[in-house]
């Protein structure tokens, strides 16, 4: 970890520059009222195997909130408002 100054015009950065950069930026409030940007690597976590209770948390976040439930709220709460209806003049 780092900390990182950056000069004018650019205020900060936040979150990862570049897709296969090693590094991305946080922001932090300091002491002082202002804010402390800070440079971490990110884990590599390309061989991690998951425990059972990590993909049992997976599966039930997919179970939750994953794309069906989304299309089924959406299309519930959107109901009849995707519809235009034209008319003649």
């Amino acid at each position: 970890m780092a900390k990182v100054e950056f000069s004018d015009p650019i205020a900060s950065v936040t979150g990862i520059v570049l897709h296969s950069d090693p590094y991305y930026f946080r922001r932090y409030p300091a002491r002082n009222g202002q804010t402390l940007h800070i440079v971490q690597s990110r884990p590599d976590r390309s061989r991690h195997q998951a425990t059972s209770a990590e993909a049992a948390n997976r599966r039930l976040f997919g179970e939750r909130f994953g794309k069906e439930k989304h299309r089924e709220h959406v299309a519930e709460t959107m109901r009849g408002q995707t519809e235009i209806e034209f008319t003649d003049i």
